[in-house]
């Protein structure tokens, strides 16, 4: 980290400047007292110049003491150490030893007197504390040796005196009465560094106003002397190297694209507000240590921009977040309009209003625009951003994603969050073949609290794996698959349930020896730790469905119906035997999977298990109908609705002998609702059913099953 000490190096051309205060300083022939001031704000490197002002006046021989008042909590403290410290610097012993000794004394006087009040001895070390002080001698005796001390010296000495305007004002009045006294001591220049403005208003609280501090300033101070500014282009140049020692010292490579991005939008957007060389180095700072708690979590560049916003712009930035942050939270019915009202530009500029800031500070306000705009396209582009951008951040790790926001705004991966080098590892045991290190690896980025982004960042790794990482990772995520939350929702593809067998079943896409798609299929399939997610793996595997708008080249890449049909049979299997051995009720999001079993050759043992549990359990017979009906979600979460003559008969004909059904299924007629919506009770699902077997026959033979219904 760069700490906030002056540099030795010349790097921002005040080397000069220093020196020619130096030569004003050494050519003076005249005794005369000077008190000099060197004005500028803090930050602006004033302690730099002094360090080069020593040098210059050290190589021409001159004396040079450097006071520090902050040590000095009173006004008897300061003048004695500052007479004391002149001495030693010229070389002479202004106290004889009994004088030293009494010196010695006043110091321990006070631990003397605390020392005596806890035996209870106070007033004796009041005593001895007031005698000692009353021993030494007085500061206008001090002050009158170091006079004549320079008067025999017969050389200038200069007084350096840095941070003048950050003591407090009864420290700053004690140094201001310092210089007053020393004002007809020849051979002495005092050199203060300040904020002349904050110095003036300082003074000012104690004698009416800042007009009276300027004016008691001016009586103190003979030449004051503006810290020249430094050239912009001198400034960012300032600026880049230490940027750049930053990235270098972390290791970090950026593209050449984004190196442009980066200096496309610095320049206009971040670099105005860099006025001193303190802002510049705080800047470098905040970067370094946020990099460095995020290595290789987050993109370089966002970072550069983001915490730039937040060090330079902190009340904007704090409306930036206000803005972006809730975003994470939002339902996606909100998504949808935020993006609908992203097309208005006058909304866009609505929003930029209120967080960036009014008046001359914002006069690069369309470069401000333009870091909103990069940081945030979402939020702060007209320009709409689909599926294809939203996966090219999350490739650069870009704060627009959501789910790398919070590293952003935490300088931490949230506790909910994979990092990505564990992702990193992960792919690492997948490509050295260690299913049981992968599996170790795999299993907390599955946990219910990670498994969202966990999920999602598997599925988004397709382009980054080879064919020996994706049997591995299918495998595993696989045999993982019972601890991941399969939740009733309408979207399974937006739950982490869904975007793992998604995930699987891209890995079994993409292999290249596409002969080995089929094999390798039915082993996840079989090994599959959960039923449900062994389903919901099959249903996203690239099965051929007769699109007749899909050109040829990718229906070459789709499994063919044979090879869905094997390993259809196999999931079938897998379903049928968790229904014959399950006791209770069976879920009803496995019973409703009951149509795969009728597909892929179990139709025969499907109705023989239906026939077995209606006999046992008239219940149950409810329970299959509520499977039968169709499933939607509201407000009210989950309901079941009639799904047409047609469907709901075929649903019943692939688990049930109709002739049977009629014969040994009853049901009385449920009451009447008064706010009927179509929403079924399980009664009232079976009531239709037998209804509908009433009054129909058969519309499909036992052995009518395609493979066109394939989900």
């Amino acid at each position: 980290m760069l700490n906030d000490q002056p540099t030795k190096t010349d790097l921002l051309g005040r080397l000069p400047f220093a020196e020619s205060i130096a030569r004003v300083i050494v050519t003076q022939s005249d005794p005369a007292p000077q008190v000099i001031a060197i004005d500028g704000a803090w930050g602006d490197g004033k302690t730099t110049v002094f360090g080069f002002l020593l040098e210059a006046l050290d190589k021409q021989g001159f004396k040079v003491v450097s006071f520090n008042p902050w040590r000095c909590n009173d006004e008897d403290t300061l003048l004695r150490s500052f007479a004391l410290g002149l001495a030693e610097k010229l070389g002479v012993k202004i106290l004889n030893k009994g004088e030293q000794w009494v010196e010695v004394a006043v110091d321990r006087s006070e631990l003397v007197e605390q020392a005596a009040g806890i035996f209870g001895l106070g007033a004796f070390g009041r005593l001895f504390h007031l005698g000692a002080k009353g021993l030494r001698q007085s500061i206008d005796q001090l002050l009158g040796r170091v006079k004549g001390i320079l008067n025999e010296h017969g050389k200038r000495v200069t007084v350096l005196v840095d941070d003048s305007d950050r003591l407090e004002a009864d420290q700053l009045m004690h140094l201001l009465k310092l210089v007053k006294l020393t004002a007809d001591f020849e051979w002495l220049t005092f050199v203060l560094a300040m904020d002349c403005s904050s110095i003036a208003r300082t003074i000012g609280q104690k004698f009416g106003g800042d007009d009276e501090g300027r004016r008691f300033l001016e009586k103190i101070v003979q030449v004051p002397i503006r810290l020249p500014d430094v050239p912009h282009e001198r400034m960012r140049e300032f600026t880049l190297n230490l940027v750049q020692g930053v990235i270098s010292d972390l290791g970090i490579d950026p593209s050449k694209s984004e190196v442009e991005r980066f200096r496309e939008v610095f320049d206009g957007a971040l670099m105005p507000f860099i006025i001193t060389p303190r802002l510049a180095k705080q800047y470098a700072n905040v970067i370094r240590f946020t990099l460095g708690l995020l290595r290789e979590e987050v993109n370089a560049v966002d970072v550069m921009f983001l915490e730039g916003f937040r060090l330079l712009l902190p009340d904007s930035f704090t409306k930036l977040v206000q803005r972006v942050a809730p975003a994470t939270n939002k339902s996606l019915d909100e998504e949808l309009v935020d993006h609908m009202r992203k097309d208005q530009k006058d909304w866009i500029e609505e929003v930029r209003n209120k967080i960036l800031p009014k008046g001359d500070i914002a006069a690069n306000r369309r470069s401000l625009n333009g870091l909103l705009a990069t940081l945030f396209p979402r939020d702060f582009s007209a320009q709409q951003a689909g599926d294809g951008e939203y996966r090219q951040w999350e490739a650069d790790k870009r704060v627009a994603c959501v789910d790398y926001m919070w590293r952003y705004l935490n300088s931490a991966v949230p506790d909910h969050d994979v990092a990505d080098a564990e992702l990193n590892m992960l792919l690492v045991a997948a490509g050295e073949g260690d299913q049981t290190k992968t599996m170790e690896l795999l299993c907390p980025m599955l946990e219910p609290r990670r498994a969202r982004i966990g999920a999602k960042k598997l599925r988004r790794l397709q382009d980054r794996v080879s064919d020996p990482q994706r049997k591995v990772l299918a495998m595993a995520i696989a045999e993982s698959a019972s601890m991941i939350v399969r939740h009733d929702v309408a979207f399974q593809f937006e739950t982490p349930f869904g975007e793992s067998a998604m995930a699987a079943a891209h890995f079994v896409r993409d292999l290249k020896p596409m002969n080995e798609r089929e094999q390798l299929a039915s082993q996840v399939i079989a090994k599959a730790a959960s039923t449900l997610w062994a389903d919901e793996f099959f249903s996203w595997l690239p099965h051929d469905r007769d699109k007749q708008d899909i050109d040829e080249n990718r229906r070459k890449l789709l499994l063919t119906r044979s090879e869905s049909e094997r390993i259809g049979a196999i999931l079938a299997e897998r379903i049928m035997t968790d229904l014959e051995k399950s006791e209770e009720m069976p879920p009803l999001e496995l019973l409703r999977n009951y149509p795969d079993c009728a597909k892929f050759g179990q139709a025969n043992r499907l109705r023989k298990w239906v026939l077995r549990r209606s006999t046992e359990s008239p219940d149950f017979v409810k329970h299959l109908a509520s499977a039968m009906m169709t499933w939607s979600y509201g407000n009210s979460g989950r309901t079941f609705t009639w799904p047409g003559d047609e469907s709901a008969l075929r649903s019943l004909e692939m688990c049930y002998d109709i002739d049977l059904f009629r014969q040994h299924i009853s049901c009385d007629e449920p009451p009447q609702r008064d706010d009927w919506h179509n929403e079924l009770t399980s009664q009232e699902a079976l009531y239709q059913l037998v209804q509908l077997a009433k009054q129909k026959v058969p519309v499909v033979s036992n052995t009518d099953v395609q493979l066109s219904a394939v989900k």
